[in-house]
């Protein structure tokens, strides 16, 4: 674990002003959430930094609501002030993206199982029990409270052990409550490399995903550093646990994406999944529904990986060496004239990290992008009399003709 001193010694200088500010104001923070868990992992501090700030008063509701609008309204440094739900603050400042909160408690409403399924209650002296119950793990509820002179551990639910130990394990049973605490867990079990405590199982067991939409399945899939590993993960779960999820979803987990593939938007996804197993009719249907993505798109994207897959340089070197006469009638140079069509449409957008290496080299030497060898055509079409439904043909033999295949 890494010391809290030289934590203190790198942020107390960037943020004294605000320190002193809020103790002027009889209140003090307590940097909490992803920051301190990682700083504790890592040694490094996060620049997104999320703070509760309490009051030395005992303020709840609408009058605590007031104080704040009017201590983050006044403050002493200049800022673009955003304020958000539940009493939340936003700003940047040094290089830090800083976020202000009111301890709170979250009281889930009966019956309902989705992501904001609570109501909300502030209070400006609420116990760090309290406030912290509403996270998710225990790595995740532990703070340092920050004073004017003094910075202190805030570790309630004995989170810094479990960081030790690597176990993920819920705080309480109201972990259930929220779906997408399902696949937070596979994403900090991804990322952290971290194992499910029995409570966590057990918890996981009883959660409802028949209502998961795929903003949220698309965020914390992305979120991961292996979106990959965490989809895999996520069926395997899923299936394992007999945890409910929608229809289109039981679609899409017949799709498993090439191993290997740099992942970082939903179309990379599916084209890694279509390198590993063409998409089937209903399977293409299912992820443009679900994830709500264009679908004259995808079959662009789609149609050039398939072709880029097919072609073949052996063959093209022979079409290379034929005449017009014989050459505009093999299935390789039309191959090759519906690869140009469909490259002119996508212009290989978002394909480089899904293509193999040999797919890659064969583009570069195809150089799509230099259709040359005009006289050539000219030449080629007065010579045969070309007609105008073999133009896109002529165009590429002559350009085939002018390349180092």
């Amino acid at each position: 674990m890494h010391s809290i001193t030289a934590l203190k010694d790198e942020l107390y200088p960037e943020l004294s002003i605000l320190l002193e500010y809020f103790s002027i104001h009889h209140c003090y923070v307590t940097l909490v959430g992803g920051a301190v868990r990682d700083y504790f992992l890592l040694g490094k501090l996060s620049h997104d930094l999320d703070f509760e700030i309490r009051s030395h008063e005992n303020l709840s509701g609408s009058e605590w609501s007031e104080r704040l609008d009017s201590l983050f309204s006044k403050l002493p440094i200049p800022v673009t002030l955003e304020k958000l739900p539940f009493s939340i603050y936003r700003f940047s400042y040094r290089g830090y993206d800083l976020e202000f909160s009111s301890p709170r408690l979250e009281k889930f409403r009966e019956g309902e199982s989705h992501h904001k399924n609570f109501d909300v209650m502030l209070n400006s002296r609420l116990s760090y029990m309290e406030s912290f119950s509403r996270r998710d793990f225990t790595i995740n509820a532990i703070g340092l409270e920050f004073t004017k002179d003094n910075v202190k551990l805030v570790d309630p639910y004995l989170g810094i052990e479990d960081l030790k130990s690597k176990k993920l394990r819920p705080l309480n049973l109201f972990f259930m409550r929220d779906p997408v605490r399902f696949l937070r867990s596979i994403r900090f079990k991804v990322k952290l490399g971290f194992d499910f405590s029995d409570e966590l199982t057990s918890a996981l067991k009883l959660m409802d995903l028949s209502n998961i939409t795929a903003h949220y399945i698309k965020t914390e899939m992305m979120k991961s550093p292996h979106p990959i590993q965490f989809w895999e993960s996520l069926k395997s779960l899923v299936s394992e646990l007999n945890i409910p999820v929608p229809e289109k979803l039981h679609v899409l987990f017949q799709l498993s994406p090439i191993e290997g593939q740099v992942i970082s938007n939903l179309e990379e996804f599916l084209l890694a999944c279509h390198r590993h197993r063409p998409l089937k009719d209903n399977e293409f249907k299912a992820y443009v529904s679900y994830f709500q993505v264009s679908e004259s798109k995808l079959k662009t994207v789609l149609k050039f990986l398939d072709l880029i897959m097919i072609l073949d340089l052996e063959e093209l070197k022979k079409v290379q060496k034929m005449d017009w006469t014989h050459g505009h009638t093999q299935p390789a140079l039309n191959l090759l004239v519906e690869l140009y069509l469909s490259y002119n449409k996508v212009k290989n957008r978002d394909l480089y990290e899904i293509l193999t290496q040999r797919e890659l080299n064969l583009l570069d030497r195809l150089k799509l992008e230099q259709l040359g060898g005009e006289d050539f055509l000219k030449e080629l079409k007065d010579k045969y009399s070309i007609s105008s439904s073999y133009q896109n043909h002529c165009k590429l033999f002559a350009h085939l003709v002018s390349l180092s295949l």
